[in-house]
Formats: structure tokens, C-alpha cells, sequence
């Protein structure tokens, strides 16, 4: 049974609806913060083969499943490119510097794959 007036639910409404849009603009803050930190490549001198700094790899980039929850990265581009295995709800495996023709294995056991990025 609500003992509230209709002045009290009105005035609890609102304080929801402000801490709702609150919530809303401080997780939209932190998503260019996120993404900006994600950007910068671990050793400054590596270069990309192509103009894309933090998105998809390029293709020079191989990925070959070699198990159900195991990606295995190459790179066969000109020079070394930094990478991150994105999974989606789970662990990333945080950016590998892979100079040319290196390549590393990685598993998961918690999510989905979703991509291989530049980082």
C-alpha cells in the first residue's frame, strides 16, 4: 500500500528522473575517455600499413581459429602493427606488439569474438 501523496510521488518521480539522467551523462563521459586511451599504439614507433590508427586491423592481419574460444593473430603486413583481441563480454587481451611475421595465440573462456583492432 503507497502512503505517498500525489505532490510526494510527483517529487520522487523527478529526483529519478535526475538521477537517471545523471547516470546517463556520466557514462557518456567516459566513453571518449575510454576510447582515447585505447588509441595510442604501446611503442611509438610502430606504423600502420594503413590510415586506420584504432579501429579494425587491416587485413594483412590474419585470424584463424584454432580452437572454439582460441584466435591465433599473424602479422604478415610490411611493417609491426600493435593489435588487441576484442571480445564481447569478456576479457580483451590487451595490445600485443607484433613486429613482421610474429603472431601470438589467444584464448577465452568467458564471451564472443568480436574483432581483431589496431591499438
Amino acid at each position: 500500500m503507497n502512503l505517498h501523496s500525489p505532490k510526494e510521488r510527483q517529487s520522487d518521480m523527478r529526483k529519478m528522473i535526475a538521477l537517471a539522467s545523471l547516470a546517463a551523462a556520466l557514462s557518456i563521459g567516459a566513453v571518449p575517455a575510454a576510447a582515447s586511451a585505447s588509441t595510442s599504439p604501446s611503442d611509438p614507433s610502430v606504423t600502420s600499413d594503413t590510415s586506420t590508427l584504432a579501429g579494425t586491423a587491416p587485413d594483412c592481419i590474419s585470424r584463424t581459429f584454432v580452437g572454439s574460444k582460441i584466435v591465433q593473430v599473424i602479422n604478415s603486413c610490411s611493417t609491426p602493427m600493435s593489435v588487441n583481441v576484442v571480445i564481447d563480454y569478456g576479457p580483451d587481451s590487451g595490445c600485443y606488439y607484433l613486429p613482421r611475421h610474429d603472431g601470438f595465440n589467444y584464448s577465452w573462456t568467458i564471451g564472443t569474438y568480436a574483432r581483431v583492432e589496431t591499438c
